[in-house]
């Protein structure tokens, strides 16, 4: 038996349901997500006590395939760490992760104020791998200080990827 497809209320072709299964299955993404996705990344009320008030500093990281590669920065942000608001800190950065890349988000606290980054403990910063993105990625982080881990690197003038 063969079925209609409509469009505004109106026959457009007559298909088999077998095919008619199919093309609903490909318009729906059965055939796997493509990208490319938005990433929102934020930190939670344990950020208020240790860095409330300070910069905080993100750049999504495109990780290399092997060890001899070098990671790229492929966007950055910076935003005040709120001493009340939950979250803490919020970043979003829409349609911009691609499907099967391997990404990790680095992010720092100008913890001293002196404008510049300095090795753990004088600033707060780590490395949060997202791994293979397959989606949109929504993260929250909380504050660990035995997870601190020099990111300082990332955040060189020469590290952004060119678009």
């Amino acid at each position: 038996m063969w079925q209609a497809m409509l469009h505004a209320g109106r026959a457009v072709a007559a298909v088999a349901p077998a095919v008619l299964a199919g093309l609903v299955l490909v318009a729906c993404g059965s055939t796997g997500p493509e990208g490319p996705f938005t990433l929102r990344f934020a930190g939670d009320a344990s950020f208020h006590a240790f860095d409330g008030g300070n910069e905080v500093r993100v750049a999504v990281v495109l990780v290399a395939p092997d060890a001899t590669g070098q990671d790229s920065v492929v966007a950055r942000d910076s935003a005040t760490a709120s001493v009340l608001a939950v979250p803490s800190f919020s970043f979003r950065f829409a349609n911009l992760l691609e499907a099967g890349t391997w990404y990790a988000v680095d992010y720092w606290f100008d913890s001293n104020g002196n404008d510049r980054c300095d090795a753990p403990p004088d600033d707060h910063q780590w490395r949060d791998p997202l791994g293979r993105v397959i989606g949109a990625v929504n993260r929250t982080v909380t504050f660990d200080a035995g997870a601190m881990t020099d990111v300082c690197g990332t955040f060189a003038a020469d590290t952004l990827a060119s678009p």
